[in-house]
């Protein structure tokens, strides 16, 4: 009778994950999708780049700008003629399927809390909004990858503290080193989800040579480092194929190598007309240019730089905000004939970089003494720090509260949605799907009109039980720490768990504090938190499923009667 009654459980169980799955896929397919038009730096040149062919073989000086994997992604939906947006479901549906194996093969087998905690995952609101998961550009995949990466490195670490099965681990670790490798390369920041991985394989190697310090296996410690060898494998490979087209070992030489190094140190040159917004004027370039013979020989260049476009023709009257500085010196390189590949530039700035890091040693040029946290951004004093609250805030109510998330039911202007023209067509060619128009959106379908009714009652339905959700997360991480200094931490599955819940909310805090301080040159009001942090919506967003299923787990195997979701709840508090 038990066997017939668990049998018609999972079949429900699979009906309704199926079920719910359509209707995630039947709501991404009317998402409505839209780019900046003119944004040559952003949308268009990740679709360009998806044009791998073209990427490659013809250069220009925006060629290596930009992370690749966004484009990568691009090119396998064109060559399949599968719709993106189907895409964008399946990823999503993915990130809903991992959390499901990972609750029930290590926190809890309870049908009710694996349904809740798929639909949680699929349908977050970032998914919809309008900034984000219906622009096409890669924010569109960061949410659904950091998921993806960070659900099958909970696997990972939890198999590989009791799995004997070095088949098994060694598949898992070499999906998570091609996870990890993809996302990495996302976005430039892809540095911030390094801590959470090198910091998870080390305390795994560590606790296997304390436990087994007399016979240490060493086949199994190699497939726990994997992740990190197919991580620097590829990031050699990328960097192999870069030079092999573009004559250059860079991944992006905006960020990266000695132009890359150029820019980092006029961030680093001290400098008092250096304010929270202008991270580079004028004036820091002409103490570059004085210290430097190599760029004193080239005045063309820095007559180009002055009279750049980004700064309406002139540099000291119209500062360039934040790191457009880098951008704009691209453009003023190439006008002074200076970029006609990437080699000529990296040779010139090497010398330049050289001659500038001299003068810093021999005091002709000073060094900021303000706080850095990334070459690639501006330093700052303690005060400026603590001004980042409302940045960090901002992050922090839209990552966890989900505000702000918004669809815009007008159209966008300067996109897709109000211009029609060659990149259009040519982007509608790449995603196998139409874009929206200012047309669609004043008579839309019935199913666009009846999914965009459920995706607004989704992003309110979310900001209405965020504030439950957030303090049931974290009064279920203090408890499962309780519990476990109860018990002395004796527990090793649920001691990885706890580890892991801590990682989470110190790789979402990280990024948040990062973000905000590399955003703080823009006008918090025009929403760059919300732009900026999309990944950590889906990081928080694992750490509530995880800790609230954890803590679950843990009070049934610690409370004597039958465990049912509504004992746990109002058992909280009691211990």
């Amino acid at each position: 009778m038990n066997k017939k009654i668990n049998l018609n459980s999972n079949y429900i169980f699979i009906i309704i994950i199926s079920l719910v799955s359509l209707l995630r896929i039947f709501i991404g397919n009317n998402l409505g999708l839209w780019f900046f038009i003119n944004s040559i730096q952003d949308d268009l040149l990740l679709i360009d780049y998806s044009n791998l062919f073209n990427h490659f073989m013809n250069w220009n000086i925006l060629s290596l700008t930009k992370d690749i994997s966004y484009s990568l992604f691009l090119y396998v939906v064109n060559i399949s003629n599968i719709p993106y947006t189907f895409y964008l479901s399946i990823l999503w549906i993915v990130c809903g399927l991992l959390i499901v194996y990972a609750i029930y093969k290590f926190l809890n087998k309870n049908k009710l809390l694996l349904v809740l905690s798929f639909i949680f995952i699929v349908f977050l609101p970032i998914a919809f909004d309008s900034s984000s998961g219906t622009r096409v550009y890669r924010n569109a995949i960061m949410a659904p990858m950091i998921i993806i990466m960070l659900s099958m490195l909970f696997i990972f670490i939890l198999n590989s503290l009791n799995d004997t099965d070095n088949k098994r681990l060694l598949i898992l670790s070499i999906l998570l080193g091609l996870i990890f490798t993809f996302n990495f390369y996302i976005k430039e920041d892809g540095i911030l989800t390094l801590p959470i991985l090198l910091v998870s394989i080390f305390a795994l190697i560590v606790f296997h040579c304390y436990k087994f310090r007399s016979k240490i296996n060493f086949k199994y410690l190699l497939i726990l480092i994997i992740p990190i060898l197919i991580f620097g494998v590829s990031t050699l490979a990328y960097k192999e194929v870069n030079m092999h087209y573009f004559g250059i070992d860079e991944i992006n030489t905006r960020t990266d190598g000695e132009l890359g190094e150029f820019w980092q140190i006029l961030l680093k040159i001290d400098d008092n007309n250096k304010t929270n917004k202008i991270w580079v004027p004028f004036s820091t370039i002409e103490k570059a240019w004085n210290a430097s013979p190599t760029l004193q020989s080239r005045p063309d260049l820095l007559e180009k730089w002055l009279h750049s476009t980004w700064a309406n023709g002139n540099m000291v009257q119209n500062p360039i905000p934040g790191d457009h500085v880098s951008w704009s010196l691209r453009d003023s390189l190439n006008e002074a004939g200076l970029f006609n590949n990437e080699k000529q530039a990296d040779d010139f700035f090497k010398k330049v970089n050289s001659e500038l890091n001299t003068a810093f040693d021999n005091g002709s040029l000073n060094k900021s003494d303000k706080i850095f946290i990334t070459s690639n951004a501006n330093g700052k004093s303690i005060n400026e720090i603590l001004n980042l609250k409302p940045y960090i805030s901002s992050g922090i109510k839209s990552c966890i509260f989900y505000k702000d998330i918004t669809i815009e039911s007008v159209p966008i202007s300067d996109s897709s949605q109000v211009i029609t023209n060659n990149n259009t067509k040519h982007t509608e060619k790449v995603l196998n799907e139409k874009l929206v128009t200012a047309e669609d959106l004043n008579k839309p379908t019935f199913a666009e009109n009846l999914s965009l009714k459920l995706m607004k009652l989704d992003i309110k339905f979310y900001q209405i039980i965020s504030y439950l959700v957030v303090v049931l997360s974290c009064i279920s991480f203090i408890y499962s720490v309780f519990i476990q200094f109860k018990n002395n931490f004796k527990n090793r599955k649920i001691n990885a768990i706890i580890g892991f819940e801590f990682l989470l909310l110190a790789t979402f805090l990280l990024e948040i504090f990062a973000i905000g301080w590399f955003c703080s040159w823009i006008d918090i009001n025009s929403g760059p938190m919300k732009f900026y942090t999309v990944a950590c919506q889906g990081i928080f967003a694992l750490f509530e499923v995880i800790s609230i299923c954890g803590a679950i787990s843990i009070y049934k195997k610690n409370s004597n009667k039958n465990f049912t979701i509504r004992d746990y709840i109002f058992s909280i508090g009691k211990d």
